[in-house]
């Protein structure tokens, strides 16, 4: 998990009510996980796992999904800074992660099926063995 802080921040004026609001300080509990993932990837914005870039509307919308924190108000996410987004992107991209997939990982599940399947052949092979001799 990763804990943000958002300092409180300068009078913003807001249109809609035609006033001034003082943001208060936000502390932000952040989430890589699998349930933010699905989140991100049910808006069908793209696949999150991808070498594909993202915007920086898009690093919002996740550090939105991935935001364990409930009611956090929505001025928060547009004082968050680039040094707050390059922490979100460094705790992202570090192996302890559950998203994290190695070449090695990938070379053992596919060298796993490799050997799975090719004792299924020779199980096959067996069997026609047999049947052939005993003349099935």
């Amino acid at each position: 998990m990763l804990e943000i802080t958002i300092p409180a921040g300068d009078e913003l004026w807001d249109e809609k009510n035609e006033r001034f609001i003082y943001p208060k300080e936000q502390h932000l509990r952040l989430e890589h996980s699998l349930v933010s993932i699905s989140k991100w990837e049910s808006n069908g914005i793209k696949v999150f796992l991808s070498k594909e870039p993202k915007t920086y509307e898009q690093t919002i919308d996740y550090i939105k999904d991935m935001t364990l924190n409930q009611n956090v108000d929505p001025i928060t996410y547009t004082r968050l800074t680039n040094e707050h987004i390059d922490m979100v992107n460094q705790y992202i991209e570090a192996p302890m992660t559950a998203s994290s997939v190695t070449e090695e990982k990938i070379h053992l599940k596919v060298e796993n099926k490799l050997q799975a399947s090719l004792f299924i052949i020779g199980c096959y092979l067996t069997i026609f063995r047999l049947s052939v001799r005993n003349g099935i």
